[in-house]
């Protein structure tokens, strides 16, 4: 362990007395472990999930993170401004450090997201204290509890708190409690009570299972019900079975209707449901749908099925920062031509149209553009093709590529993008053909399959 304070290591061994060594553990320490032989060792523990605050000093700390997994290294330690140096983390499978540091390129700053649970070393020219917002509250809760907090005392208080905490000797517990008026003890016990009925975790983050949850709003027969968890049930099986998808974590609400959906809108989002509501998601996490809009929920629900996969397999933290105007998930034709492809291609097991009839309907889409694929990596290529016409060329990209190196390829390409230095890379990883070359290689395919007009 790192004596940040006294800017030295501090070490335990078997059988060592504790004159100078780690006496205990506590939360927010970070811990280096040096584990000798030729196999890995596996060393479980819980990691501390709620927020806490930590006191850094002017050169290098090591601390754990106890926040988001995914959480891009930037905005972790943005609060730090021009004191921080680096910041840096072991690779024990690479053995070797990965860095953040301010200002540098892209290319040098290899450490991209934080785990939870990770140990961080943070270089700093002053001293800082390092507020952790935790691993499980969303937002949402984070926004009730400061409501709860107003409601107590006044919105004055938020102010006092921070006021509070500038005190050089001052704890943030102390602070809490003289800004707000009870120990944090007593308002953790109070608010607990005040979040169960103002704002219920979701269902997926309260389950032991590691799966999709379906959750009904309003009067949904069970007749209905159930033919909505059977074919839901279906979405999942063709997402595994055909494209070795792995199974997702998040909620799905279902709504009889868009009133029966209010309400749950409300709380997850923090907004009201607009006129004509069919469906909102936060990727990866919440999904809301409501029946007899549309053609079906279920179109709808295998969509965000797709983006929970994605959002699950490439997080958005653990992506490298791009330039603006491009996605980090890669150019705006492949994410068309994945999504396109794969709604379609349930579509067609599904029964509910004819593969042939689909690409019927985007090949005369697509020879309605004749901007060549390349010019459609950003939004604004997209824009400038024509949406729809681009996400028809798109498709016909996709089942190329699918052709080239089977369907699971679309998914193995947002498995490899993390490990990547770029979409590029990934591309060719799961392809098996550099990028280029496949610009190169589908033109002529297009000229043939989709002429423009």
């Amino acid at each position: 362990m790192w004596d940040a304070g006294e800017q030295r290591w501090l070490r335990a061994r078997p059988g060592m007395v504790f004159t100078a060594g780690i006496e205990r553990l506590t939360p927010g320490m970070g811990l280096w472990l040096q584990i000798g032989g030729g196999e890995p060792v596996t060393w479980s523990r819980a990691a501390r999930a709620d927020s806490v605050l930590l006191e850094l000093h002017a050169g290098v700390n090591l601390v754990g993170w106890t926040g988001r997994t995914g959480t891009p290294a930037a905005d972790a330690v943005a609060r730090f401004g021009d004191a921080l140096v680096r910041a840096s983390r072991w690779n024990a499978e690479a053995q070797r450090q990965e860095h953040y540091r301010p200002g540098a390129p892209d290319s040098a700053n290899t450490l991209r997201a934080l785990v939870h649970g990770d140990a961080i070393e943070v270089e700093l020219t002053a001293d800082a204290r390092w507020w952790q917002p935790g691993a499980t509250p969303p937002p949402v809760e984070f926004l009730v509890a400061v409501n709860w907090l107003v409601g107590h005392s006044t919105e004055e208080s938020l102010v006092d708190f921070f006021k509070a905490l500038a005190a050089p000797s001052a704890t943030w517990q102390e602070a809490f409690e003289t800004a707000f008026g009870i120990a944090p003890g007593d308002f953790y016990a109070a608010f607990e009570a005040y979040r169960a009925e103002a704002a219920p975790p979701l269902p997926h983050l309260t389950d032991d299972g590691d799966e999709p949850v379906l959750a009904f709003l309003g009067d949904v027969p069970s007749a209905v019900q159930a033919a909505v968890r059977a074919e839901f049930a279906k979405v999942r099986a063709f997402f595994t079975d055909r494209f070795g998808a792995e199974t997702p974590d998040f909620t799905a609400f279902v709504g009889a209707d868009a009133e029966s959906a209010a309400a749950t809108h409300l709380r997850v989002f923090g907004g009201e449901i607009e006129d004509g509501f069919c469906d909102r998601s936060i990727r990866g996490l919440v999904v809301i749908v409501v029946l007899g809009c549309g053609e079906s929920p279920l179109h709808y629900l295998d969509r965000h099925y797709f983006n929970a996969v994605r959002a699950k397999i490439a997080p958005w933290g653990s992506l490298p920062a791009v330039p603006e105007g491009s996605n980090r998930l890669g150019p705006d034709w492949l994410l068309l031509a994945t999504e396109s492809y794969t709604e379609s291609a349930y579509r067609a097991a599904a029964g509910s149209e004819a593969f042939s009839r689909i690409r019927e309907r985007e090949i005369a889409l697509a020879r309605r553009t004749a901007k060549p694929l390349r010019s459609m990596e950003t939004r604004a290529g997209v824009d400038a093709a024509g949406f729809w016409e681009a996400r028809a060329l798109a498709f016909l990209a996709a089942e190329r590529l699918a052709e080239w190196a089977g369907e699971p390829a679309l998914f193995a390409y947002y498995r490899a993008l993390p490990s990547s230095a770029g979409w590029r890379e990934a591309f060719e990883t799961a392809f098996g053909i550099a990028a280029g070359e496949f610009y190169a290689t589908f033109e002529p395919y297009r000229a043939t399959a989709a002429p423009p007009r």
